[in-house]
């Protein structure tokens, strides 16, 4: 049986009561609403994992390594509705862990992810809601295998929920206009990460269709609010002219103001002033699609991109680079508004929880082949956090590989591995490198067996946060 948290874990969790129960108010409300309960029929899919884990090293300590039995029962729904005007969807997994070497590290987990679209106003107004409960890493120098059950003193229950009136209207047969809103928090325990910001942005479009040529004008304004940190606040006037030479090849021009309220003399792309961009959008052929874009003043939107992506019949090929002016609100925002897009394999973590701004590189890269009974996959990434306000600049490094072979219609082999390198302020203060094999087995066509075992070791430059630890898990998932 699970016992009760510790004092402190159970004082943080009251912290969350209300906001929780606010949240889970919210959804219902948003899911059960009049337009949404004539939008069709819920698809549900419901399971339970029962695993059991063994680790030599639960803590990823280097002074006490202490081993541990870990039980873990965790049940699992997944909902989903599409409808004419309106959409859903929730997938909530509970995460309860009994370990052996201490009851007092016992702990449940939840685990939340919620979207919705309601159009309130057929073709007119819409609001867009998304929500998050997690069990983020505090820190990129924070001791993790990729896992909740190691070392759970470096995650933090975080929060985070956005909320986005949208108002859109056709003024004539060739121009529109959009009135949009956003509302957006954060909470997190224990950490300095809490924040709640707001944006407006305004917009003409014209409405193109077949025409080659197209504009838009658009206004934004954001202010961001922190716990206890400095407000920030940033405002943008632009206007873009393209042309559609044909239906694969798109090149568009921008120009306009932004003042993001920054006073940096080392970096003249984060002044306030003018500037000019450009879009281009090809699609060379069928199967490959590249989207560049570029900015000669940094903004909270995607200022400067890269996207590539090739499909071919057996592989796939997925190469994407940005840089914008961000935060840790507006990265969990976005998390949530691009909640069904897929990450990238490879993709590069958060990061740190804090309230600074911070310049955001990202490179990404993954490849994907199907060959007979076996796939293959690799990833790498490249994240760094220029800060603002200090010097503690972060970066991280890292590249995967992973195997998988189908043994038979019911079993399936993998073998990966994976490696990473985080620097503070230029100067490299980890490496870590992992393995792991599992093996999975199809019971029956709701039931299946899975099995894994893997080693991870870290070096780092402060030998007080170096581990090495090995592990074994075996698993029985069962949908309803």
């Amino acid at each position: 049986m699970i016992s009760n948290p510790t004092p402190k874990t159970a004082l943080h969790r009251d912290n969350h009561d209300c906001l929780k129960a606010v949240l889970a108010s919210a959804i219902m409300l948003a899911l059960t609403s009049p337009s949404i309960a004539i939008a069709g029929n819920w698809t549900l899919d419901s399971r339970l994992n029962l695993t059991e884990t063994y680790s030599d090293n639960i803590d990823l300590s280097a002074q006490t390594e202490d081993s541990s039995l870990v039980t873990e029962i965790s049940p699992r729904i997944s909902a989903s509705r599409q409808g004419a005007r309106a959409s859903a969807s929730v997938d909530y997994q509970l995460q309860g862990l009994v370990y052996s070497a201490s009851d007092q590290k016992n702990t449940v987990n939840h685990q939340l992810h919620a979207n919705s679209n309601l159009e309130l106003i057929e073709k007119q107004f819409f609001i867009d809601i998304g929500a998050s409960f997690d069990q983020l890493l505090t820190s990129s120098q924070a001791a993790s295998t990729g896992n909740r059950i190691n070392a759970p003193d470096s995650r933090a229950d975080t929060l985070s929920v956005t909320i986005g009136p949208r108002l859109t209207k056709q003024l004539t047969d060739q121009i529109s206009f959009i009135l949009s809103g956003n509302y957006s928090f954060i909470n997190s325990v224990g950490q300095a990460a809490d924040s709640e910001g707001t944006s407006v942005n305004f917009q003409l479009n014209s409405l193109s269709n077949s025409r080659k040529f197209h504009w838009n004008l658009r206004t934004s304004s954001s202010h961001n609010q922190p716990d206890g940190g400095t407000n920030s606040q940033s405002e943008s006037i632009n206007l873009n002219f393209g042309y559609r030479f044909s239906a694969q090849l798109d090149v568009s021009i921008n120009g306009g103001y932004v003042d993001n309220h920054i006073d940096s003399a080392a970096n003249e792309s984060l002044q306030a002033g003018t500037f000019w961009g450009t879009t281009i959008d090809w699609l060379p052929s069928p199967r490959t699609q590249i989207r560049a874009n570029y900015n000669s003043r940094l903004q909270s939107s995607t200022s400067r991109g890269l996207s590539i992506t090739q499909r071919l019949r057996r592989s796939s090929v997925n190469i994407s680079y940005t840089e914008d002016l961000s935060s840790v609100q507006q990265e969990l925002t976005n998390n949530l508004i691009n909640a069904q897009q897929p990450n990238l394999p490879g993709a590069s973590p958060l990061g740190t929880l804090n309230n600074e701004r911070f310049i955001s590189r990202k490179l990404n890269a993954s490849y994907s082949l199907q060959s007979g009974k076996s796939s293959y996959s690799l990833g790498a990434h490249r994240a760094k956090r220029i800060y603002i306000s200090n010097t503690d600049n972060e970066e991280d490094t890292g590249a995967n590989a992973s195997w998988s072979l189908t043994l038979s219609g019911k079993s399936t082999l993998s073998l990966s591995t994976n490696w990473s390198q985080t620097q503070i302020a230029g100067t490299k203060t980890s490496d870590q490198h992992g393995y792991t094999l599992s093996m999975n087995r199809t019971l029956s066509p709701n039931t299946s067996l899975s099995f894994s075992a893997g080693t991870t070791k870290k070096n780092s430059k402060d030998k007080s946060a170096d581990f090495k630890e090995n592990n074994a898990q075996v698993g029985l998932t069962h949908r309803f």
